[in-house]
């Protein structure tokens, strides 16, 4: 195991450790009792890829000395994998050069930590109701303690690749809950972005590890209705769909749309996807009213088969969906109405919002309505005959009258 450089004993800072200079810097302030410390065995060192389980709070801490900052974080039991960045380069850091049974202050700059990000603030009076945000570019103090190491057992029970994807998961939605904000308006504004893309990440790998295990062989050689099978299809759909929910929180319409045909293509009738499919493509400028429509009847039909007589939560958010695509007709019926003017006198509108000519109700209009159109010309056959027809006729007149001039002076020589 490297050996992170510690500080001079002489300094008022004595025991701290720098791990990255003096932006990362680590304490450990609680540890196995010193008498025990010759029998501590090797494998208590922490190794990259080694699964342990960790429980911590982090603070604002603008410089080592600040112990009360804002609360933002409190984690009871993750199991996180060294090497695998599930957690900020800081807690990943300084994890790495504890030990198990150790609890220790790990100090970051804001560089190793949130960034110009920002986290929903953790109120420490019971009686407050609403919490603040840790300001961008925030350093931090976690106090972090190793519980154990878990090993990997795998290869004859997939309970450890669950509980793996189980807590990339749940990193990934305390994240989206937590850090989430705005697209920023100023420099100086939170950019949650990088956190986002951090939720997606683990996703991704939770989705990734559940479908490598649904599909791999140890599932082969148990019943169908078998608990840890249920519970990694449960994760793999959980992620694929969270997926979805950040886009949609980004407003990346397009890509909720593309992913969620990922969930679909495993259960074509998750009626949460499907309604999130739904607002993606009624969101999306991209999409047609034909597209949201189909979209919404999708959801629709899994509502009504799996609700039957019972009324289904998701009903409400259905109304809504229908009633937003109703007034997005309503709306392009008058933009269009708008844009064009009189020359839509003619035209009406179907129930999906498409132009239709009044040529094609003249059936209905009767045959009164069919003659009057045969015998009032229109004003482009007005045109025709006035720019083509009439100086034909003129044209015809003025041959006629020349060539009978001509016969009529050659008769009256010949007279003559």
């Amino acid at each position: 195991m490297a050996e992170a450089t510690e500080i001079d004993e002489h300094d008022d800072d004595n025991g701290w450790q720098e791990l990255m200079g003096k932006d990362l810097m680590m304490k450990v302030v609680d540890s196995i009792p010193r008498k025990l410390l010759d029998r501590v065995d090797k494998t208590d060192n922490i190794e990259p890829q080694e699964a342990v389980l960790v429980g911590f709070e982090g603070r604002t801490a603008e410089n080592r000395s600040v112990k009360d900052g804002l609360l933002f974080q409190k984690v009871s039991s993750w199991l996180v994998v060294v090497g695998d960045a599930d957690v900020l380069p800081a807690l990943e850091m300084g994890i790495r050069y504890m030990r198990v049974g150790q609890t220790a202050l790990i100090w970051s700059h804001s560089k190793f930590a949130l960034g110009n990000g920002t986290r929903i603030t953790i109120s420490e009076d019971s009686s407050a109701n609403e919490c603040g945000l840790v300001p961008p570019n925030s350093n931090v103090m976690y106090k972090v303690t190793v519980t154990q190491k878990v090993m990997d057992t795998s290869r004859l029970n997939p309970y450890f690749t669950i509980q793996k994807a189980l807590t990339k998961k749940k990193i990934a939605n305390d994240i989206y809950q937590n850090e989430w904000c705005k697209p920023p308006e100023t420099s100086e504004s939170a950019d949650c972005e990088h956190a986002m893309k951090r939720a997606l990440r683990l996703y991704t790998k939770a989705a990734k590890e559940m479908e490598t295990l649904v599909q791999g062989t140890y599932f082969n050689f148990v019943e169908e209705d078998h608990p840890q099978r249920h519970e990694s299809r449960q994760i793999l759909l959980d992620s694929l769909n969270n997926i979805v929910a950040v886009h949609l929180r980004q407003k990346k319409y397009h890509a909720a749309k593309l992913s969620a045909v990922e969930v679909l293509r495993i259960d074509p009738n998750n009626i949460k996807v499907l309604l999130r499919a739904a607002k993606a493509a009624m969101m999306d400028p991209a999409s047609t009213l034909e597209e949201a429509s189909a979209a919404i009847n999708a959801a629709e039909s899994a509502i009504v088969s799996s609700s039957k007589k019972k009324k289904s939560p998701n009903e409400k958010e259905l109304k809504r969906l229908k009633n937003q695509l109703k007034e997005k007709r309503d709306d392009y019926k008058e933009k269009t109405k708008a844009m064009f003017g009189d020359k839509l006198n003619s035209m009406t509108f179907d129930s999906k919002g498409d132009a239709k000519s009044t040529e094609t109700r003249t059936s209905k209009s009767g045959k009164n309505e069919k003659e009057e159109h045969k015998i009032v010309p229109n004003s482009h056959t007005q045109r025709i005959m006035s720019q083509f027809v009439i100086p034909l006729i003129i044209l015809f007149l003025m041959k006629y009258i020349f060539v009978n001039g001509n016969w009529a002076a050659e008769n009256s020589k010949s007279e003559l």
